[in-house]
């Protein structure tokens, strides 16, 4: 972008077109999308600005021929009851009047237009099939786009000066003016209407950036044109919280973020280094160190990256995965991070915590983590490359014990994850490390699988998570994660999580599939990985519905896929697959060898097709319902994945319920229940009956035991709407009363591993 004065500019080698679009909802976005407007026209360019704006807040600013003001509504932004109140179900509606319905008619509309207008580029806030993305600070997550470029702030520039705005206000050089801005322009009383005494009552049209640059302080609330100019022009800013209006954290934490740097250096502390500052910086403190403010019991649906903390709903505890701005401080002040991105993951941050306080040895914890932290704080040398994997655990939505038949299986990566950490270590530093290469290292899988030489030791520290929800399969898929990139070996997520399974298979000893390790691999945010495991094909990632809800409730009963219930299961599956593959293959010898057609009851009227089929079975799941009806393997989670595409009804939602009840009580005839479990999915039918017996509709509409069974975590599918939060609270309070133990609330997601990539730091030197 050009600058607003300075040296000439070279005439454009030609006169272009821009169509830039801006939303009506708020005068934030016109104010600073009327600076680039300026520039654009100043270089003999042609804009056409299509928004719901009112056409003065563009022409007092901008008079040019070259500029076009097309009045066109195509969102509605938040439907408001006062400046500070957003109705969100209001907004909703609205929203599905003004865009979703006549959806075909605005783009068909809009096609013609920039036709018209031969239009060289389109400007926009929020397509997700966009080229470029310019990014301002103050920015929330925008995952739809790819192609992102990190801008400077933009703000209206000043027309007058500090005196000469209170001049004309009447007001002395010395004296201290609040202003009071909560709107679009600077908040004015009614003509009428008269104001206390040391009041001036602005005009509607007042400048606001002039009139902010002549006061000491700002009241009002949080928006894009009010943070940004508070910034432009160093005026503090008092605001009050706004419930449902989902950019008021970024920016609160853009100007937070600002206010520690000022601190920082008016106290003589060194800045950090240039590898982090500026949109980089931001980028990780907007999205990581802040505390979205909620009042109780008026929940609303909040994306992972978001939410930090559910404990103000009242559902009792969640297994916390959150992060302060001092923590943000101190993780990139002790560290550089050479390589990866924390993608707003807090839980990463409380890691990179952790390691920061066993670096600078902050031993302040009880005696025995006191004895666990004083060991950890020499395993690594700081001066040298760690690398970091994250990987998460999941819930087992659908399928369950059916992966190893072969099943179509749906699992969710949890917002709870394994971290690890791995330094490469010389040998010579390493006493033991020529006991170990005597060793005969029968097990060691990327050895034996892939032929890999580890010619030096590893230091390895890892912070796991438990309670049935795959923690064994993240602890070896971030383990894996982390050697593969300390030792720079190229393995696909498939791959990596096909070698933790023989990592759980022969080390530990445990007989599971795959499905654990695929999701904790391969698994995104707030999708359902729909895998095939056949050993291991991923299907598609199937998105959640913005109207449903997943939760885990852990029954507190130990669950462990090394028990003799779960072998014996799978022991069972296998058998039975053998015993139907030597019943077709008897078959198709019989009918080879004989002339008479095969008459057996079980296999009467199918062909030798079919009976060939059988006899070279290797998924039990392959067999059709009809043919071994005791299977749910193949119908169940199919179905289920279909009903996630099907209408936002409560019919939807009670067919998910039911196959998930289904799949519950498949476990238990299989002997993998347990009382604990039992008793959770009891009492989410209770709730889901009592509800519909007082004539409402329910919220919670189904519930399954997960993975391995025998205890462990219990799903939970419901609507996401505040009244299903209250009723898992209520049924974790009836849970404690019955049994003494407060089942911990997963409540969440989080991408997989490979999307996580890999984390490289090293102590930021002095």
């Amino acid at each position: 972008m050009a600058s607003a004065g300075g040296a000439d500019r070279s005439p454009p080698p030609r006169r272009l077109v821009f169509a830039f679009y801006l939303t009506g909802h708020g005068f934030g976005h016109a104010t600073r999308a009327i600076e680039v407007v300026r520039h654009l026209v100043s270089a003999g360019h042609e804009v056409h600005v299509a928004t719901a704006v009112p056409e003065f807040v563009f022409t007092a600013e901008v008079r040019s021929p070259r500029l076009r003001i097309r009045r066109v509504i195509l969102d509605c932004g938040a439907v408001q009851a006062d400046p500070l109140t957003v109705n969100p179900l209001a907004t909703l509606e609205k929203y599905r009047e003004a865009a979703v319905v006549p959806r075909e008619s605005i783009l068909r509309a809009e096609s013609e237009w920039l036709s018209s207008i031969k239009a060289d580029l389109v400007i926009a806030e929020d397509y997700a099939h966009c080229d470029i993305l310019l990014r301002l600070p103050g920015y929330g997550p925008m995952p739809a786009f790819r192609n992102v470029i990190d801008v400077p702030l933009i703000v209206r520039g000043l027309r007058k000066s500090r005196s000469e705005v209170r001049k004309e206000l009447g007001l002395e050089e010395n004296a201290k003016v609040l202003l009071f801005n909560f709107g679009g322009q600077v908040c004015g009383a009614s003509d009428s209407q008269d104001v206390p005494p040391n009041f001036i009552k602005l005009a509607k049209d007042a400048y606001t950036p002039d009139v902010i640059a002549a006061s000491d302080c700002m009241l009002g609330k949080i928006g894009y044109g009010a943070a940004s100019e508070v910034l432009a022009y160093k005026l503090p800013l008092v605001f009050v919280r706004r419930d449902y209006f989902n950019e008021e954290p970024f920016l609160r934490n853009l100007l937070e973020v600002v206010a520690q740097i000022l601190q920082d250096t008016a106290i003589g502390k060194k800045c950090i280094s240039d590898k982090f500052c500026g949109a980089r910086r931001l980028q990780d403190a907007i999205v990581s160190g802040y505390q979205l403010q909620r009042a109780p019991g008026r929940d609303v649906h909040i994306p992972d990256w978001y939410s930090l903390s559910e404990t103000e709903t009242g559902a009792g505890p969640t297994s916390k995965n959150v992060a302060t701005k001092e923590t943000t401080a101190l993780c990139f002040e002790d560290f550089e991070i050479l390589h990866g991105d924390l993608q707003g993951l807090t839980d990463t941050m409380d890691f990179l915590k952790s390691l920061s306080e066993l670096n600078g040895n902050n031993l302040e914890s009880p005696e025995k983590q006191h004895t666990e932290k004083t060991a950890a704080s020499v395993l690594f040398d700081w001066e040298k490359e760690i690398y970091i994997a994250r990987a998460p655990g999941r819930l087992d939505v659908m399928g369950g014990i059916a992966d190893y038949s072969g099943s179509l299986v749906l699992q969710m990566p949890l917002r709870e994850a394994c971290h690890v950490a791995v330094q490469r270590n010389h040998p010579n530093k390493q006493k033991l490390w020529k006991h170990t290469q005597a060793r005969q290292l029968e097990n060691a899988v990327l050895m034996t699988e892939l032929g890999v030489q580890f010619t030096d030791s590893m230091s390895i520290l890892l912070v796991p998570e438990g309670k049935g929800v795959s923690s064994s399969a993240s602890v070896e898929v971030a383990t894996m994660s982390a050697i593969v990139a300390a030792y720079g070996l190229n393995i696909n997520p498939r791959d990596l999580a096909l070698l933790c399974q023989k990592v759980e298979n022969h080390v530990v000893g445990a007989p599971c599939g795959v499905m654990d390790q695929m999701a904790s691999a391969c698994g995104e945010a707030n999708k359902l990985l729909a895998m095939v495991c056949q050993p291991a094909e991923v299907k598609e990632l199937v998105s959640i519905p913005t109207h449903m809800r997943f939760w885990g409730l852990d029954s507190g009963i130990r669950h462990s896929v090394g028990g003799g219930d779960y072998g014996s299961v799978r022991v069972g599956t296998y058998m039975g697959r053998k015993m139907i593959k030597c019943a077709a293959s008897d078959l198709v010898s019989e009918s080879l060898t004989s002339e008479a057609p095969v008459q057996s009851d079980c296999y009467k009227g199918n062909g030798t097709g079919l009976l060939k089929s059988e006899a070279a079975l290797e998924y039990l799941c392959n067999v059709p319902p009809h043919r071994f009806e005791a299977s749910y393997a193949k119908d169940i989670p199919e179905t289920f994945k279909t009903l996630l595409a099907a209408g936002n009804t409560d019919e939807q939602l009670l067919a998910l319920g039911e196959l998930m009840y289904q799949c519950h009580n498949s476990y238990s005839a299989c002997g993998l229940g347990s009382d604990g479990t039992d008793r959770l999915v009891d009492l989410v039918q209770e709730m889901q009956h009592r509800t519909a017996s007082e004539g409402g509709s329910p919220s919670l509409f189904g519930a399954k035991i997960t993975g391995g069974g025998s205890g462990g975590t219990v799903c939970v599918i419901g609507k996401n709407c505040a009244r299903s939060s209250e009723e898992i609270a209520e049924i974790q309070q009836r849970y404690k009363a019955a049994t003494g133990y407060l089942p911990i609330l997963f409540d969440g997601s989080s991408p997989g591993a490979a999307k996580f990539g890999y984390l490289k730091i090293r102590r930021r030197r002095s």
